[in-house]
């Protein structure tokens, strides 16, 4: 039975963000921008600054220019970092997350450093006569 997902057939998607050559939203284009202009680590950095700036918030309980409550059913609990962030830092947060590359991709990627290797080692080998 042929699996769902062919990993090895498929091309990662940071090599073809979201949007290319189509029309996109402004979601999908920023994630693309995203995942063109910046790193893994800068990714997630600039998350990991984010939460801090949400824990600090809530370490000072500081809701100044937050919006209302986020969570289940809208009620939030306060306890969550997200509902610490401004909207526009939600909104990055969610766009920083989705520019992260998936298992898939990390998967893919680990396949064909495995291929490269075998191939130089079988490159080297000396031929048996």
């Amino acid at each position: 039975m042929q699996s769902q997902f062919d990993f090895e057939a498929s091309t990662p998607r940071a090599l073809t963000p979201p949007g290319a050559g189509m029309n996109c939203t402004a979601s999908e284009c920023e994630v693309a921008a995203i995942r063109s202009s910046m790193t893994e680590e800068q990714i997630s950095a600039e998350r990991q600054l984010l939460t801090d700036r949400g824990m600090h918030r809530y370490d000072t309980g500081d809701r100044t220019g937050l919006g209302g409550p986020r969570g289940h059913q809208g009620c939030g609990s306060a306890f969550f970092v997200l509902d610490w962030f401004t909207d526009d830092e939600l909104a990055r947060f969610h766009h920083l997350g989705l520019a992260l590359p998936s298992t898939g991709e990390l998967v893919g990627a680990a396949r064909q450093r495995i291929r490269y290797r075998i191939a130089l080692r079988r490159a080297n080998k000396p031929q048996i006569q």
